[in-house]
């Protein structure tokens, strides 16, 4: 079985773990990358087999899951809140308990160990990002949550 080396887990942004993850980096358990740009968050996304949103906070839609599913990448995220509905345990990333760093180490070694099941939930992701969350089906789903919360139809304008 394959197992992650260190350096191969990459932390980018910033907040208050800030000092763990530089004494996590410093001690060569992770690469940290601070505040990177957008151009620079994709790029990583598209090396990696992987996005992992760990969080114990009920998230809305947090846009660096759009951008994973857009550039084809799964997610692994905690089953909390939006999370669990926008990740399809098993089809566009894997689910693990929210604040159970044990559940989420099996998630990841079971990521690494299936390099090619993981492939085909990045396939599955930028399916479903294409379908859902790009262009005019975006649209038309806003217009359509929008129209049900104000009791008025709404349509989207066809040229």
């Amino acid at each position: 079985a394959a197992a992650m080396q260190p350096g191969e887990v990459r932390v980018a942004g910033s907040g208050p773990l800030l000092h763990d993850a530089e004494r996590a980096a410093a001690a060569g358990d992770i690469d940290y990358l601070g505040s990177i740009s957008t151009a620079a968050v994709v790029d990583q996304l598209h090396r990696s087999i992987a996005l992992v949103v760990p969080s114990i906070w009920f998230e809305g839609f947090p846009l660096v899951l759009l951008q994973a599913y857009a550039t084809g990448t799964p997610v692994i995220a905690t089953r909390i809140g939006s999370l669990a509905e926008l990740v399809e345990d098993g089809v566009t990333g894997l689910l693990t308990r929210a604040d159970d760093p044990e559940d989420l180490a099996r998630q990841l070694r079971w990521a690494v160990d299936h390099p090619a099941e993981m492939a085909a939930q990045g396939v599955a992701a930028r399916d479903r990002y294409v379908r859902r969350y790009r262009g005019a089906s975006h649209l038309e789903s806003l217009l359509e949550l929008y129209g049900s919360l104000t009791g008025r139809p709404t349509a989207v304008a066809r040229a």
